[in-house]
């Protein structure tokens, strides 16, 4: 039989039907929404000025004010205020406030942006983890979308030195 003699309601459907949107795209779009939500949810902290550890831990320490001694700041203690001993080595997070330093001059907002942009990476890692468990895109874009708002994550995202916990969840969840 060929093309031009097939009857039915095949012969013309896929012409008449409209395209369908996989599941691809509805990802896609929930993707975006949680994302612009996380960013939503805490940009108003970029106007932030440097506040609690972070003005003893980031401000005034000289090895974190730009890129110039990226070997110092790998192998010095995160903290300055205390004994070496005493204070944890976090050669990363140093090495991003040296990047924020040197992007804003030594003013808050940088610091502050990378926080809320790792924080809404985060809540788009946790979407696509619900994803690959199993759930649904919507659901999966209601749990990542809870995350992005919820309350607990105030502390690691207005506060400057909670810097570390937003990198080892990106690392944890990648």
């Amino acid at each position: 039989m060929s093309e031009s003699t097939r009857t039915g309601p095949a012969a013309g459907a896929s012409a008449a039907r409209p395209a369908r949107r996989g599941p691809g795209r509805a990802r896609a779009w929930f993707a975006l929404a949680v994302t612009l939500l996380a960013l939503a949810a805490h940009g108003n902290v970029v106007g932030n000025d440097f506040a609690g550890d972070a003005v003893p831990w980031v401000r005034a320490n000289p090895l974190l004010h730009g890129l110039s001694s990226p070997r110092g700041i790998i192998t010095s203690p995160y903290r300055t205020d205390v004994a070496p001993a005493h204070s944890p080595w976090r050669p990363l997070t140093a090495l991003t406030h040296a990047l924020s330093w040197s992007a804003g001059g030594g003013t808050a907002a940088p610091y502050h942006a990378f926080d809320v942009a790792l924080h809404a990476l985060v809540t788009l890692l946790v979407f696509g983890l619900l994803g690959v468990l199993g759930a649904a895109p919507v659901v999966a874009a209601a749990g990542a979308a809870l995350f992005a708002v919820h309350p607990v994550h105030v502390e690691a995202i207005a506060s400057i030195v909670g810097r570390a916990d937003l990198l080892v969840a990106v690392f944890s969840l990648v």
